[in-house]
């Protein structure tokens, strides 16, 4: 019967389905590795891994959804850039050819990653994981338990898929560790076994495999720097160096020069507590080369820096970009270290006045763009500061508080 009603009334709708408020938090709409371990395109499976499940009523139902969707209406995606990366290839490709259509109806996007993981820990060290001979023995966890986080991109599961993670510990992706560069682990003729690549005086990480040593909190107990754990020097910068290089930038490139024709990108960005940014002060003073701002958030800056250098390419592969400025935690949302109403007032480049912890997660926006040789200034964009004033109702990623949207 509803296929019986008339083309111009299904679409109507379908615009009142997607337009009704969605009360799930955004965990529960996040795209993890395990859903796209067998992902092949179609409108019924891009609706259902875009958590679009109450429209899949049937597959002609699912492919005027999808496309009133992708038209209208903004896509959201929880997930890391290479799961969003590889999630938009795998539709680009499939669909018997359809795919590059699809994706060219794609016109708003909305790129969160609220699984991110902490950067300095990136990836889990093994002590976290259970060895193959506790695994019947592991007592259950449940959701909420901070304890037990997603891994790699919120993958609480990965132990189903071989028994770890392909991005932790496949040799082929050693980049994520420190000090190792990726190297072709094929075999050869002259190297059937790998042994070329097998160093057995490495360290044994079995030793401290069920260590308990904590985590070390940058607010009660500020270590120097670079920081220390379980035996490896964790540099910040060159890590998030390497995602950007490995992940953010692929991500990108893909966006600007793919069947997508994308006219507007919403991406968030994060202050942290006044004492939060203090601390990060205190740490940028011991070493000139840390960031002025948290890892967690340095991520989301550079992020923010490839959205604008999107607005500026030639010609533009984007006409808006929306900032979305928001509390890191709820410490923040209680001792913000800015001044919301002050900063739409005076602009995003603001004035001089103020101290030299305010605006820092924005500063550190346009000194990336001044290192890429871009010297953002007012003439080049234009730019509109809006106040969002927290109703109790909407929370991004869990996070509560008043807002500022950065609109370019």
């Amino acid at each position: 019967p509803f296929l019986a009603l008339p083309r111009e009334l299904r679409d109507q709708i379908y615009d009142h389905v997607f337009n009704i408020p969605d009360n799930r938090s955004s965990h529960d709409l996040r795209i993890e590795r395990p859903d796209i371990e067998h992902f092949s395109a179609t409108p019924t499976s891009i609706l259902a891994i875009l958590h679009h499940g109450c429209i899949l009523l049937n597959r002609s139902i699912a492919a005027e959804a999808l496309e009133a969707l992708f038209k209208k209406h903004t896509v959201f995606f929880s997930c890391g850039p290479y799961v969003l990366k590889e999630t938009l290839s795998r539709i680009s490709a499939g669909g018997n050819g359809e795919g590059k259509k699809w994706l060219s109806w794609m016109k708003r996007v909305e790129i969160d990653w609220v699984t991110l993981p902490i950067a300095l820990r990136r990836p889990p060290p093994r002590r976290r994981r259970t060895p193959p001979w506790r695994q019947d023995y592991r007592p259950q966890i449940e959701e909420g338990d901070d304890y037990y986080m997603p891994d790699y991109e919120g993958s609480r599961d990965s132990e189903d898929y071989g028994d770890s993670d392909p991005d932790t510990y496949d040799p082929a992706n050693g980049y994520i560790w420190q000090g190792q560069e990726p190297h072709d682990t094929s075999s050869s003729s002259n190297d059937p076994f790998g042994l070329s690549y097998h160093y057995p005086f490495s360290p044994d990480l079995s030793e401290d495999f069920f260590s308990d040593t904590p985590f070390a909190d940058p607010l009660t107990d500020p270590p120097s720097y670079p920081y220390v754990f379980d035996n490896h020097h964790w540099n910040a910068h060159e890590a998030l160096s390497r995602l950007e290089q490995t992940e953010i930038k692929p991500l990108f490139s893909f966006l600007s020069t793919g069947p997508l024709n994308l006219t507007r990108m919403t991406l968030p960005l994060y202050f942290p507590s006044r004492l939060n940014a203090r601390w990060q002060t205190r740490f940028q003073r011991r070493a000139p080369e840390a960031s002025a701002v948290s890892p967690d958030i340095n991520y989301w800056v550079r992020v923010s820096i490839h959205g604008v250098l999107m607005l500026l390419k030639e010609p533009p592969a984007l006409r808006e970009l929306c900032i979305r400025y928001m509390p890191y935690n709820i410490w923040a949302s209680l001792e913000p270290s800015d001044d919301l109403a002050e900063i739409e007032k005076n602009g995003l480049w603001g004035s001089e006045e103020g101290t030299g912890e305010e605006r820092e997660s924005l500063k550190a926006v346009l000194t990336g763009l001044a290192e890429r040789g871009v010297q953002l200034k007012p003439e080049d964009v234009n730019v509109s500061l809006r106040l969002v004033k927290w109703t109790g109702e909407e929370t991004h990623g869990g996070r509560i508080g008043d807002g500022l949207e950065v609109l370019m």
